[in-house]
C-alpha cells in the first residue's frame, strides 16, 4: 500500500511538470538501510517513471546514499543505474 501511494502521486506530480514544462532539476535521494525484493521491484518502478520523465527533456538527478561498509547498498545502487540510465550520483557516508 505504501508503494501504491508513493506511486499514484509521483504519477500526478509527473503529469503536471510536464503541463508547465522543465523546471530546475528534479533530485530524488535514496537513502536506504535495507530492501526486499518487493521493495527493489517498487524502486524500480519509481525509476522507471523518473526515466520517462527524463527522456521527455526533464533533468533528473538520483542521489543515491550507501554507508560505507555497505557494498550491497552500493551495488544495488549501481544495478538500478544501469537498468535505467539516470544521471546517478553516489554518496558515501
Amino acid at each position: 500500500k505504501l508503494f501504491g501511494t508513493i506511486l499514484n502521486w509521483l504519477e500526478d506530480y509527473l503529469s503536471e511538470l510536464k503541463k508547465i514544462k522543465k523546471i530546475q532539476t528534479l533530485k530524488f535521494e535514496f537513502n536506504l538501510l535495507y530492501f526486499n525484493t518487493v521493495s527493489a521491484k517498487y524502486i524500480l518502478e519509481i525509476m522507471r517513471l523518473l526515466h520517462l520523465c527524463h527522456s521527455e527533456g526533464q533533468s533528473i538527478q538520483i542521489i543515491w546514499y550507501y554507508k560505507e561498509k555497505d557494498e550491497d547498498i552500493k551495488e544495488a545502487g549501481e544495478e538500478f543505474k544501469r537498468l535505467v540510465n539516470l544521471p546517478f550520483q553516489f554518496v558515501k557516508q
